[in-house]
């Protein structure tokens, strides 16, 4: 479970306002905002209350929690705005250290903010790098965010694990002092072999698996997506990180509508038999010199610009 300090929720809830109807994202067993008379809010998990309550008996820690009655399950696969009934739509969101785990960011978002009105906030809680066991991985770059979005991976991608395994820490060995180089390799918690068997298996079998797929900080955070903003993947304005401990806050103001949407799966991976006029192109010099697979990889990319552009 995640602590706030006081005036870390009074800052949240002064950017937040939390007026009308609210959604928070996976509390799972401690919401930022309680239900009740202050609060008409609703919660939406990944899974049912029952299986929530099944996973707390199995966790020692949280063996004895209460866990909140969720009232909307976010099937994977399926669009949030489908979950909830016809016309519902929210005032405000939170989403407290959930985005981290998500393996496409920019969609995960674009789903939450399909749900909020116009005007509507959304604050996300993320951890910050410096402050954990992340400290020595890399940032998440608008690249990869960019990639993911294209892509929309429904579990997280060989480099994400990879980067996460390769270059976490051992939290039970460190205790919290994260800044000594030689703790990069002397406290791994896992191997580069653990780290590429791993990826290989989710690979095959398409498994998620929960872990920090994104790493960021409070200014790295809102340089990033001021540039998805810019590029058009969203239409929102970002508001300066609130910043506490091993956390920050970012509250996500909806405009409107992004520009561009992201492209539709079959339409950027379109069968080999759709693409002899594409193969065409190919019969020169780069059909010559270049392999089969960098072939196909530009096949395919022309697939994305044209699925952008029709967007």
């Amino acid at each position: 479970m995640v602590s706030h300090a006081p005036h870390v929720t009074n800052a949240v809830l002064e950017l937040l306002r939390p007026e009308g109807l609210g959604l928070e994202i996976a509390p799972y067993f401690d919401p930022f905002l309680p239900k009740g008379d202050e609060f008409n809010i609703f919660y939406a998990d990944y899974i049912s209350t029952e299986e929530i309550r099944a996973k707390a008996e199995q966790n020692p820690d949280f063996h004895d929690v209460e866990v909140p009655e969720v009232d909307f399950v976010w099937t994977p696969g399926k669009a949030l705005i489908d979950c909830f009934p016809s016309g519902m739509c929210f005032n405000y969101a939170i989403a407290s250290h959930v985005m981290e785990h998500v393996p496409n960011p920019i969609g995960w978002v674009c789903e939450i903010l399909s749900v909020l009105s116009i005007g509507g906030r959304l604050a996300l809680f993320l951890p910050d790098r410096r402050r954990n066991t992340d400290y020595f991985r890399n940032l998440t770059t608008f690249a990869e965010l960019v990639s993911w979005w294209i892509v929309q991976p429904a579990c997280p991608t060989p480099q994400q694990i990879v980067d996460f395994m390769g270059s976490s820490l051992d939290s039970g060995k460190v205790n919290g002092d994260y800044s000594n180089p030689q703790l990069s390799q002397k406290f791994r918690a896992y191997t580069d072999v653990d780290a590429i068997q791993t990826a290989c298996f989710v690979a095959r079998h398409g498994n998620y698996l929960d872990l920090h797929a994104t790493v960021w900080e409070p200014d790295q955070f809102v340089s990033v997506f001021q540039r998805i903003v810019d590029a058009g993947l969203l239409n929102v304005e970002i508001s300066t990180p609130i910043l506490h401990d091993l956390e920050f806050v970012i509250v996500l103001t909806k405009h409107g509508e992004p520009r561009l949407k992201a492209p539709r799966k079959p339409e950027i991976w379109p069968p080999m038999a759709e693409q002899k006029s594409l193969s065409e192109r190919f019969k020169g010099r780069a059909r010559r010199y270049l392999p089969e697979w960098q072939l196909n990889a530009l096949r395919q990319l022309r697939q994305v610009f044209r699925a952008v552009r029709r967007n």
